[in-house]
């Protein structure tokens, strides 16, 4: 059931939504030093991040919009990807809005909550693609002989 995001048979967007996912998670970490250090360097490191996770889920998006595309999907999987890619869509508003918040005020204590709000709407979206993939075994090529332990 695999789309056509492909590089030698081996599906694009799960190699790439890592990027984002660590940069989005990270951000938040960052967030989370500067507010007990109070040292300038994590919102910058933070906004950083941000901006590099936006680069990474742009990359992750378009695998991502090709599976959704092309792979075959029962209707409770399309259902779920759906539901992904409208989460996906919500969480790139919170970090774009977040960024342009940053950029020009950097010290915004709304771009702190933008920050945690959006690392949690980044574990939801992964959950929802977790759902696709190990449930319902979207973007998994069939094997051919799959391995069993024999019992002792």
């Amino acid at each position: 059931m695999q789309g056509a995001a492909t590089v030698f048979h081996h599906p694009i967007h799960p190699m790439l939504v890592a990027f984002p996912i660590a940069f989005f998670i990270g951000s938040a970490g960052a967030d989370a030093i500067f507010l007990l250090s109070r040292r300038p360097f994590w919102t910058k490191c933070a906004l950083a991040l941000i901006g590099f996770g936006i680069l990474g889920w742009l990359a992750a998006a378009t695998a991502g919009i090709i599976d959704y595309r092309t792979a075959p999907m029962t209707g409770d999987a399309l259902d779920i990807a759906w539901d992904h890619l409208l989460v996906n869509l919500a969480l790139i508003s919170i970090f774009l809005l977040n960024f342009a918040l940053r950029w020009r005020h950097p010290g915004a204590w709304f771009g702190y909550v933008l920050t945690l709000a959006g690392a949690a709407v980044v574990l939801y979206a992964g959950w929802l693609g977790g759902e696709l993939v190990f449930r319902h075994q979207v973007d998994v090529a069939p094997v051919a002989h799959p391995f069993t332990a024999a019992a002792p």
